[in-house]
């Protein structure tokens, strides 16, 4: 299946090695990239009540998003992510921390799950697709318009240009000189 888009972010380590390292182990689970985005380099994001927290006295971190094709189930792709994630070093410590690898299911074709009238449900008990914050990030955003721009969110019926046209995200995204 197609139309299904991962983000992909890190800030530890060798962060553009990993993002390669990453792809290779996707393909290795049957998770093939059909399109990427250039590399990002992106503030942390943190939330408000953060901007303080040691959480966003953090290095930049280096985005993506990739389209892949995959027979997966969503709930499989999302267990081979985490899988990926782990072999790359990933520890999970706090929510908003510093990773060497982050990999979000973005949206998976039309699918939804988790979101019930509009609004997404706990993402801590239950996988949320499409992601329930990409509409809110432009580190999210700014790539996924690179490679799927008429890409139609299927719960908000807008496509990623026009989410990333009114999005009110303050954080700095900038092309890296850092290359896949």
């Amino acid at each position: 299946m197609r139309g299904i888009f991962l983000g992909l972010g890190s800030n530890c380590g060798q962060c553009s090695r990993l993002m390669r390292d990453a792809l290779v182990l996707l393909e290795e689970h049957g998770v093939s990239a059909v399109a990427k985005s250039s590399l990002y380099e992106t503030e942390p994001f943190c939330a408000e009540w953060q901007r303080d927290d040691a959480a966003c006295a953090q290095q930049n971190f280096l985005n993506a998003v990739i389209e892949v094709e995959t027979s997966l189930s969503v709930d499989e792709l999302l267990s081979v992510c985490m899988d990926v994630e782990q072999k790359l070093g990933r520890v999970r410590r706090e929510r908003w921390g510093a990773r060497t690898m982050d990999i979000d299911v973005l949206m998976y074709g039309d699918v939804i799950t988790g979101w019930h009238d509009g609004v997404a449900g706990d993402t801590l008990r239950e996988l949320v697709v499409p992601h329930p914050l990409m509409h809110k990030r432009n580190f999210v955003l700014v790539p996924f318009a690179e490679v799927g721009r008429q890409v139609v969110h299927p719960v908000l019926k807008k496509s990623i240009v026009e989410l990333l046209r009114t999005s009110d995200d303050a954080h700095g995204v900038f092309v890296s000189e850092e290359r896949w």
